[in-house]
């Protein structure tokens, strides 16, 4: 078994050093031991050198178990990674953004192996880290993005979205789906693909790394140009195929993971209902009301707030009550602009200008080939739902639904329409009989008894 660590850089090393470096040792630790198992880290180099690339390609070339790629032009992230796996003949890719801080000591290509035994790709958790007021503010999206994947894996084993700057991917798995598309969400694409393959979704807190973001407002928009876009191009393009499989298999994890992203100011807001509805008892009305409002909406924040402040202990994340705060009711409402802004130019057709190598045209012909393929699927859900649905009134018992009812995207709620029919045709026989015995039905019965006998 030969596993490939592949490092893309462009323009600037940032953490690469040190991530080769710890790689190295890892690797050169399981070479001298011959357990069967290989190792190597690839340092992709996208484009032009300079001085901050020389001198990490200086060091690379020295250390074991490091090969380095350099000298082509400025292909983008996912062509220079394309073209790097066809050198290489690892069974298992591991892939590591250069603004990771890979922490020294932990066994990443091992912790690979284990993961990929049984899962086809896995995400490596991810913290923000950060100084300033900002990066620690926009830390607890990349919280609520480990809480949602861990979710995920725990209960579905499937996700169709990872964050490229860590994950691992099996090599046949990675090959079958032809790599990484020119587009610019590659790593949203690729995952959404492999969930549409079937490949299970594999997350291990072990191997949970810290990842920088942007210090400052300007470097968090500049970022967030890319980052509005591709969601929008990711839902899009996949969203029907994920809401199809959600029906096909009863599986609703995914539609409800997504509740952990906006989930602190919701909860605050549902409390203040649940608060403004227990206020119109008579007896906590008037002078109570807002009071009841306020603590009602409180408690509920404070109870979400106490379980982000629990899994950002159990990840070894950043947790400060004040910043929680300005990331719910502020950071929160503002990405949410933002990404709404994302949702309209793509709708329009209109990509910002980028710093981010890719193929606009591809981008665009996926979505328009993805649109064509999502009004299949809305008319394959409901033909089949009216199918099942004219099914319905012929079924007579629970014994009688058989594998054809049980079948289909809307096995749920067949299932639950066919037991409310067999419940309907059961009182319908109890009432015939008792027409029979010279009962009238229960319904009739019981008002009988109200009004008397009859004179």
């Amino acid at each position: 078994m030969k596993i490939a660590a592949l490092v893309p850089v462009y323009a600037k090393k940032k953490r690469a050093d040190s991530i080769i470096r710890n790689l190295s040792i890892e690797a050169a630790g399981i070479q001298s031991k011959g357990s069967g198992l290989e190792a190597e880290t690839i340092l992709v180099i996208d484009g032009a050198s300079n001085s901050d690339i020389d001198s990490l390609v200086e060091e690379a070339r020295i250390l074991p178990c490091v090969k380095v790629i350099q000298g082509r032009p400025h292909l983008g992230k996912a062509e220079a990674l394309n073209r790097a796996i066809a050198e290489c003949d690892a069974e298992e890719l591991l892939f590591l953004d250069n603004d990771i801080d890979l922490p020294a000591g932990v066994p990443f290509f091992r912790l690979t192996e284990r993961i990929l035994e049984e899962h086809e790709i896995a995400e490596l958790p991810k913290i923000g880290k950060g100084r300033s007021l900002t990066a620690r503010v926009q830390s607890y999206e990349f919280l609520a993005n480990v809480v949602s994947e861990g979710y995920l894996a725990e209960h579905g084993e499937r996700c169709p979205s990872v964050n490229g700057a860590a994950f691992a991917v099996r090599r046949e798995v990675f090959d079958s789906l032809g790599g990484f598309r020119r587009v610019l969400n590659e790593d949203m694409d690729f995952a959404a693909r492999a969930f549409m393959a079937g490949a299970r979704f594999g997350f291990d807190h072990a191997m949970t790394v810290p990842n920088d973001v942007p210090e400052t407002v300007k470097a968090w928009y500049e970022q967030r140009k890319r980052w509005m876009i591709s969601p929008a191009l990711w839902s899009s393009a996949y969203m029907p195929s994920i809401i199809k499989y959600s029906f096909q298999h009863s599986n609703f994890y995914l539609e409800s993971s997504s509740i952990f992203y906006p989930l602190p100011p919701l909860a605050a807001a549902l409390g203040a209902l649940g608060g403004w509805l227990l206020s119109l008892i008579p007896a906590l009305s008037g002078v109570w009301r807002a009071p009841l409002i306020a603590a009602a909406g409180l408690l509920c924040y404070l109870a979400v707030q106490r379980y982000f402040h629990r899994k950002a202990d159990y990840y070894g994340a950043y947790f400060e009550p004040l910043t929680f705060f300005l990331y719910s009711f502020i950071y929160l409402p503002v990405w949410g602009i933002t990404a709404l802004k994302g949702s309209l130019l793509v709708a329009m057709g209109k990509l910002p200008e980028l710093d981010w190598k890719h193929d606009e045209a591809e981008d665009i012909r996926i979505i328009s080939e993805e649109k064509k393929r999502a009004q299949a699927i809305r008319k394959e859900i409901k033909a089949d739902i009216r199918e099942k649905e004219e099914a319905l009134p012929m079924v007579k018992s629970m014994e009688d639904l058989g594998l054809e009812i049980i079948e289909g995207p809307a096995k749920s709620l067949r299932l639950h329409l066919a037991a409310q029919n067999a419940s309907l045709a059961r009182q319908h026989a109890v009432n015939k009989r008792r027409f029979q015995q010279g009962f009238a039905p229960r319904g009739q019965r019981h008002a009988q008894q109200r009004k008397g006998p009859k004179a």
